[in-house]
């Protein structure tokens, strides 16, 4: 753990205002590693949600840790979580609303018999 903290500071303790917040969590929790799926995971989780928090989305896939970290500021650091409104008006979130979106292949019938990749290539064109 301590050399991916030491390259997680390197990557991002300039770019990220969180990091140093994220640094000290990770010599709270109980992790004795962090895997390569973590380690790509903050660099996306430092890009992606705003500084405040506010824009996490709990339903989202993040690892278990990047919900551990977001747990942590708004627990023992006082960060706010979002409001009671935001929830009933928030979107559902991406995994459900390709869920929502996929439809049955024409030439399956229903069945299943379509080809393996369909699923794969409707993902790629909705990015």
């Amino acid at each position: 753990m301590t050399v991916a903290r030491q390259m997680l500071g390197i990557l991002l303790a300039p770019r990220w205002r969180l990091f140093p917040l994220f640094n000290e969590f990770l010599s709270t929790v109980r992790y004795r590693v962090l895997n390569k799926d973590q380690y790509y995971n903050v660099l996306d989780f430092s890009r992606s949600v705003d500084d405040d928090l506010l824009n996490y989305d709990e339903e989202s896939a993040w690892p278990v840790i990047m919900d551990e970290f977001v747990e942590y500021c708004r627990e023992v650091k006082g960060f706010p979580g979002p409001s009671a409104a935001d929830a009933k008006t928030r979107l559902p979130s991406s995994g459900q609303q390709q869920l929502q979106s996929m439809s049955i292949d024409s030439n399956s019938g229903g069945s299943g018999g379509g080809r393996s990749g369909d699923f794969y290539e409707s993902r790629r064109e909705s990015r």
